[in-house]
């Protein structure tokens, strides 16, 4: 019988609440109530693996049996819950018109929904469905709209991905996946066992695809030529102007004779098909990657992202104030599993110089382990210019629970 992973998340965590006697948690107390929540929003196919729909987020955190899951899910719960109470939430676009969830946008949807939430819960009024002209007299939506006396901000709600890094984590388990299929593996013989790596010296989306393509084939070469006993292949090395390649039997060297020499470029991955027991001639594919390791280099893509959002919206005549989230969740969807940058390497003044008086910037740093869900912001702006705004921003609680009950839940 095929597995109804919302029905196997709620059985997993109810038998942890009874096993550890966490009755009266904030999260765990109201597993039945956050179980309906979900379940009455989401199409029932949708909690099936055979609903085959890369897109579905909520399916890889539903399968997470992780701590920080329950965390995760109560917030979307409560988010939800928010969400079915505000007037013009057909402007989020969730629910398509054939009544199917608009996966493909839903975690960013989920995000806008919890900057609105989080700025009622402090005291603004939210405003959503909204527009305003530009230059062009053209119009001009905006996520959302929050009137202070007498100004008003254009809340621009956004992602901050390292795109490259990605692609560079998905590149690790594309290799592993291609060295762990059957034909590759079947009559491995310990002395074509190899290591090596890939490095980037810039992040380039066209050259990037080229050199996955080149890395495949070469680890299909070198594994075929031993089965093939037509050639002994000692070693593959490519050292390109913007990117290197090197493939070498793991038997003659280890990792450690790169690790000075990548720590010179700014993406890498490193991998190695290693013995794990010599008996049996079995062996281990592990990855590794680095990138962008640099603070001033994340510093300066944050700005850029910002700077991108400034000009989006240039001709609004009032206040910006910039949302964005950046995400470090594991899960087994990859995106954003490797964090563009981390809470702590912000340098919020070098970004505060750089802003002009009129825009805010709101982060939010969304981070999962095992063990726990970290979420924390950081607000940067001029505050003698926005001292009102400031007031508000000190309030903010990214600590959500699903109690529709209490008297501190947000309505509307």
């Amino acid at each position: 019988m095929e597995t109804d992973y919302l029905e196997d998340w709620k059985e997993h965590f109810q038998l942890t609440k009874w096993k550890y006697a966490l009755h009266e948690d904030q999260y765990y107390k109201n597993i039945p109530y956050i179980h309906e929540e979900i379940k009455s929003f989401f199409p029932q196919k949708d909690f099936y693996k055979s609903s085959n729909n890369t897109d579905n987020w909520l399916l890889h955190l539903l399968a997470n049996k992780k701590l920080f899951s329950i965390q995760l899910v109560t917030t979307i719960a409560e988010l939800l819950r928010y969400y079915k109470g505000l007037d013009s939430r057909e402007s989020y676009k969730i629910v398509l018109k054939n009544g199917l969830i608009n996966y493909r946008e839903f975690n960013e949807k989920i995000f806008e929904i919890l900057v609105n939430y989080i700025l009622r819960k402090v005291g603004l009024t939210p405003i959503i469905n909204t527009y305003y002209l530009d230059r062009k007299n053209n119009k001009k939506e905006i996520d959302i709209c929050v009137l202070l006396n007498e100004c008003s901000y254009n809340v621009e709600v956004t992602k901050f991905y390292d795109s490259f890094s990605d692609k560079i984590y998905d590149l690790g388990l594309t290799l592993k996946r291609l060295v762990e299929r059957k034909d590759l593996r079947k009559e491995i013989r310990l002395d074509e066992l190899f290591i090596g790596y890939v490095a980037f010296k810039k992040a380039d989306d066209d050259l990037f695809g080229l050199v996955k393509e080149q890395l495949k084939t070469k680890i299909k070469e070198y594994s075929h030529a031993f089965k093939s006993g037509s050639k002994l292949i000692k070693s593959i090395s490519i050292k390109d102007e913007d990117y290197e390649l090197i493939i070498e039997p793991s038997y003659s060297t280890s990792l450690s004779k790169y690790k000075e020499h990548l720590e010179k470029f700014p993406y890498f991955l490193e991998f190695e098909f290693v013995p794990k027991d010599f008996h049996n001639n079995r062996a281990i594919f592990s990855i590794r990657g680095q990138t962008s390791n640099t603070n001033q280099y994340k510093n300066d893509a944050l700005l850029e992202k910002i700077n991108k959002k400034i000009f989006q919206h240039r001709d609004y005549p009032n206040n910006l104030l910039i949302a964005i989230e950046i995400d470090n969740i594991l899960t087994s969807h990859s995106k954003g599993i490797i964090p563009a940058i981390r809470y702590e390497e912000v340098n919020i003044n070098f970004i505060r110089e750089n802003l002009n008086p009129a825009n805010v910037v709101l982060l939010i740093f969304k981070e999962a382990t095992e063990n726990t869900l970290s979420m924390r912001y950081i607000a940067i702006g001029n505050w003698d210019y926005h001292r009102e705004l400031v007031q508000y921003l000190q309030k903010i609680d990214l600590n959500i629970h699903y109690n529709p009950t209490s008297e501190n839940i947000v309505s509307i």
